[in-house]
Order: C-alpha cells, then sequence, then structure tokens
C-alpha cells in the first residue's frame, strides 16, 4: 500500500528539475536580494527561453494543441482584452477597499519607466508571456493531469506557477498570478483547443498592464 501511494505522488525527474529551474530563474527575477544585481531583461530573456527549451525537450507533445487560425486569434486577442479590463478595474478595487495595496500596485509599474526602449520591452514581455504558458500550461499541467487526474494537475499547476512570484513579496501581483493562472488553466482543462488563445491572450495581457496601459 505504502508503495502503491509512493508512486502515486512521486513526480518524474524531468519535471522536478524543470520546476527546480524556473524556481531559480524567477527567484533571481523577482527576489529583493538578488534584482538590484541583475538586468531583469536580459534574465528575463533567458529565462523564458530556457524554460521553452525544457518543455519542447521533456515534453514536445504540448505541440499537438499548436492550432494557429483565426478563430483562436481573435480569440485570444478577446480574452487578453476582458482580462486587462478585469484587471484594471479589479486593482483599483483592491486599492479602494486595503489602501496598503497602493503600494504593492506602485511596485508593478516600474515596467512602465523602465528605461528599456518601449519596443524591445513588448518583446520580452511577449516572450514571457508565451513561454510561460508552454512550460506551465503545455507542459507541466498535462504531465501532471496525465498522472494525477484533470482536476489535480489544474490546481496543482496553478498553485505552483502562484508560488513562482511569492518572492517578489508583492501580494497584488502574486494575487493577480494566482486569479490569472486559474483562468487561463481553467481554459485549458476544459478543452485543450483554448491552448493557443491562452498563450496569445498571455502575451497580450503582459503588455498592456505593464507597457501600454500600466495598473
Amino acid at each position: 500500500m505504502e508503495r502503491k501511494v509512493a508512486k502515486q505522488i512521486y513526480i518524474p525527474e524531468r519535471v522536478g528539475l524543470s520546476i527546480a529551474v524556473i524556481a531559480v530563474c524567477w527567484f533571481v527575477l523577482f527576489s529583493p536580494w538578488t534584482r538590484p544585481w541583475v538586468d531583469f531583461w536580459w534574465v528575463l530573456s533567458v529565462s523564458s527561453i530556457l524554460i521553452s527549451i525544457l518543455a519542447g525537450h521533456f515534453h514536445p507533445e504540448w505541440t499537438l494543441d499548436v492550432d494557429i487560425n483565426r478563430r483562436n486569434i481573435v480569440a485570444g486577442v478577446g480574452l487578453a482584452l476582458i482580462l486587462s479590463v478585469v484587471c484594471h478595474y479589479a486593482s483599483r478595487w483592491l486599492v479602494d477597499q486595503w489602501p496598503v495595496m497602493q503600494a504593492y500596485l506602485e511596485r508593478i509599474r516600474w515596467f512602465n519607466t523602465d528605461p528599456m526602449h518601449i519596443l524591445l520591452s513588448v518583446l520580452v514581455l511577449c516572450l514571457m508571456g508565451a513561454a510561460e504558458e508552454i512550460f506551465w500550461r503545455g507542459y507541466i499541467q498535462q504531465v501532471f493531469a496525465e498522472r494525477w487526474g484533470a482536476n489535480v494537475g489544474y490546481v496543482a499547476t496553478s498553485l505552483l506557477f502562484t508560488s513562482m512570484y511569492v518572492w517578489s513579496f508583492n501580494w497584488m501581483l502574486v494575487l493577480g498570478a494566482l486569479c490569472l493562472s486559474l483562468v487561463w488553466g481553467g481554459l485549458c482543462r476544459l478543452d485543450s483547443r483554448w491552448f493557443i488563445p491562452v498563450i496569445l491572450s498571455h502575451a497580450l495581457l503582459n503588455v498592456i498592464v505593464f507597457t501600454l496601459f500600466p495598473l
């Protein structure tokens, strides 16, 4: 019985290694101990490429859900617009309810004041959004779902995704990551055909709320 339970909760080494890699990358990106010493944009770019490579190497099956057509593009753009509106109103509501949240919101807005050229920042943010979805929804959630079932895979992946942002100690960002992860993961849980719209919406949402129309 113990061996059966151990087998059920066992995480394949490739998955554990992949999660450890992204955990280290996101710690370097967001923790107050490392962030002042690294160029955020360069580390973000390299990290995004790295986790995409890991997903492609360990779970190339994610490409089976890639279907780029007009319907998926429209769905992705529409989802991004809806989520951006929700994020803007939700952030203002949180600040109204708990004024302490204003400080966390101001720390998110640094993307808009970064001296990096606006076009390059847009490209990097698009890369980050696409890479995260390929890694989390295309790779980790699918592997977890195959092992423990779709619901457990969905919840576990959403929590792990959110945990990557805890080291920022920005609870507005962490709460946003959790809510958005539940939405994106939930759509992929319902139907794998949502994968491309989810990738597109994440990439566009990053650009909208961090650069074009900051929260």
